[in-house]
C-alpha cells in the first residue's frame, strides 16, 4: 500500500515539497521493513535450528551451531542501529539536519570553548 501511495503521489495536488518529503518517507519505510526482516530472519533460523539439534553429541557440530548463532545475534542487534544508517543514506533532509547539530552546533560550541579570551 506505501509502494502504492508513493508511485501515485505525483497524480494529487500536493506542493512539490511535501510530495518529495512523503517520497523520501516512504523509501526510508520500505528499506527499513527490508533491513529488519534480513536482521532478524537469520537469526530465527538459527534460534530453530539450535534448539532442534540441541541433543546434539556431535562436538564440531554444534560448536558450528554456536558460530552461527552468534553471527546471526550479532546481525539481530546490528538491526537497532540500522535506522540511522538507512535515514542517513536515504534522505537529503535528515543529512543536512546531522551536518547542522554537529557542525554547526557542536563543533562551533567546542571551538568557542577552547578560544582563551584575554
Amino acid at each position: 500500500m506505501a509502494y502504492y501511495n508513493a508511485r501515485h503521489l505525483s497524480h494529487r495536488a500536493v506542493p512539490l515539497i511535501r510530495r518529495e518529503l512523503d517520497k523520501q518517507l516512504t523509501v526510508m519505510v520500505l528499506v527499513q521493513v527490508l533491513i529488519n526482516s534480513c536482521a532478524v530472519l537469520p537469526f530465527g533460523i538459527t534460534y530453530m535450528v539450535k534448539k532442534l539439534t540441541a541433543i546434539s553429541s556431535d562436538p564440531v557440530f554444534q560448536a558450528k551451531i554456536n558460530f552461527a548463532s552468534s553471527t546471526a545475534n550479532s546481525f539481530y542487534y546490528l538491526s537497532c542501529a540500522s535506522p540511522f544508517y538507512t535515514y542517513i543514506c536515504v534522505s537529503e533532509r535528515f543529512r543536512q539536519q546531522l551536518k547542522y547539530v554537529l557542525f554547526e552546533k557542536h563543533i562551533k560550541r567546542y571551538w568557542q570553548k577552547r578560544i582563551i579570551h584575554n
